[in-house]
Order: structure tokens, then sequence, then C-alpha cells
């Protein structure tokens, strides 16, 4: 097994071969969402730290990473890159076009789910790209809930869920409502997984952090493709999903935390999800993207 950085020093340090350029593109907003620009700082992170790769903008590029919702349009409308090779990063739920495709060297879902697309891929919660603190395993906790809603769930909706989880005496560690969101909040997110038994939320990469931190996701979904990642995840014992957002009480939502907090689903449920999301993905991507920077054409 994978536990350690993908790449040893020992291997590059005095080499007269120049390291690869390596252009990250990603974005972030309330109706995107911030998944993409998180696990893309990760991965660009991994790369710079662990083997010295030089991801400043210059061009030509060996390689160019593009982690964006609607990589079709990035593609083939309103941006001009020169690069050397592709690679394209899909989002929960989410597929890509033909054309994408056709252009792309390597194609990576982050989805917990075999992908047979286009012979080029990588699926799977071994390819998960997840803040690197999630290898480190340590015992779960048990200090209630943390609450953490990503873009496209309705503010008040939010609100309700968390002062109804207060009325019912569940404490509540860390309650995020997207108009509050920062970039700083996710770096402190791994610490609430790390001492809370349920994350409250909606379908979304928090969801694989909390699970492989034994942090149990209790979901909605924003949308129908998050919906069927959700139950998916609901169906091999990764989480409890609940469905749209839209077609929920809040109030309903909220009490149901409550009793899951009261049963022996929540151990279960944490031990799968252990047991299936090592934490190690954002190296084994971080290695995928190396060889393909520094593979001849």
């Amino acid at each position: 097994p994978l536990t350690r950085p993908f790449i040893r020093r020992s291997s590059w340090k005095g080499s007269t071969v120049p390291f690869p350029k390596i252009l990250v593109v990603t974005e972030s907003g309330p109706v995107v969402g911030y998944g993409h620009s998180v696990r893309s700082g990760h991965l660009a992170a991994v790369l710079d730290a662990a083997t010295g790769v030089d991801v400043h903008q210059s061009e030509p590029w060996d390689l160019v990473v593009l982690d964006v919702m609607r990589p079709d349009l990035w593609l083939f409308g309103r941006e001009t890159v020169d690069w050397r090779k592709l690679a394209v990063i899909v989002g929960a739920g989410w597929t890509i076009s033909e054309e994408v495709g056709a252009a792309a060297d390597l194609v990576v879902y982050q989805t917990a789910f075999p992908v047979d697309d286009y012979g080029l891929s990588r699926a799977g919660p071994d390819f998960l790209i997840l803040d690197p603190r999630y290898a480190a395993k340590s015992p779960p906790g048990d200090a209630g809930a943390v609450v953490w809603f990503g873009a496209g769930i309705d503010a008040d909706w939010m609100e309700r869920v968390i002062l109804s989880l207060l009325d019912t005496a569940v404490p509540v560690s860390f309650p995020a409502r997207t108009p509050e969101w920062d970039p700083g909040w996710h770096g402190a997110l791994y610490h609430h997984h790390r001492r809370c038994a349920v994350h409250v939320g909606s379908v979304g990469m928090t969801t694989y952090e909390a699970a492989a931190a034994g942090c149990v996701p209790i979901t909605v979904a924003r949308s129908l493709d998050h919906d069927a990642t959700g139950h998916q995840l609901d169906r091999i014992g990764i989480c409890d999903h609940f469905g749209l957002a839209t077609e929920i009480d809040p109030e309903v939502f909220a009490s149901v935390v409550a009793e899951l907090l009261r049963t022996d689903e929540v151990k279960r449920k944490r031990d799968v999800g252990i047991r299936t999301i090592d934490g190690l993905g954002v190296f084994r991507v971080a290695e995928e993207l190396w060889r393909l920077a520094t593979k001849g054409d």
C-alpha cells in the first residue's frame, strides 16, 4: 500500500532533466461550488512540495490539469493554451462530453465507483483527491455533528437544519453556511471531522473526506446527479443519504440526524468509510500526472 508521497527526492535531485511545467486550471463560486478549487489546491501542493514540479505560469505547458464544471467551454471556447498533454478531473456525479474525452490524455473521476469511459480513466476510492491529512488514520470522534453544506443549498434551509439540531440537543461543532464560506475554513474542517461522529451536509468532496476520517456523512443533494451519487454511496454503506434538499423538510432532516446518532448505524457506516477510502488518492493522482507530464509524445 502507498503510505508516503509518491516520489522520493533522490529520484530527481541533481537530475539534468528539466522539471515538467504543469498548469492546474480550476474555478470556484456560489454556483460552481468549491470542491474544484480545493482539490486542485491539494493536488498542486503535493506536486510542488513532493516533486519540485514547476507550477508557475509559463508556456508551453508539458501538462494542463483541468478541473472545472464545464471543461468543454474552456477547451473549445474562451481559452487558448499551448500544452503537450491534457488531464481532466471530473467532479462527483458529473460526466464529460465525447469531445473532451477525445482531447484528454487522462481523465480522473472523483467517485467511489468504477467508470468505463474512453479507456483513459482513473476512478474509484483510490483516486479521490482529498486533503493529504486524511491519509493519517486516528480513532474516530463522537462529539456530535459537524455541519457543512456546499454551494447550491438554500441558506434559509441550512439555517433551519442547524437550529433544529440545536433544539434536539445535538452538539453542532462547525456550522458553515455557503454565504459565509471562506477558503480558510476548509483547512479547519479536517480537525472537526476528527472529533465529530457525523458530518451533516450536501454531497460533494467533503462527503468523501468525512468518510475517510470516520465521521459518517448524512447528506442531501443540490442536484439530480449529486442525488444519484448520494444514493450510490448509501447503498454501499458509506453514508446515509436523504435525497434532494428541496424535497425534504429541514426540521424532519434534523430529527433524522438526531435519531441516527442514537443507533449503532453510525458505527457500522463509520467502519465502512474508513475501510473504503484510505485518503491516499491525492498521491496516486499526482503520480499519474507526473508520469504523464514526463512521458514522451
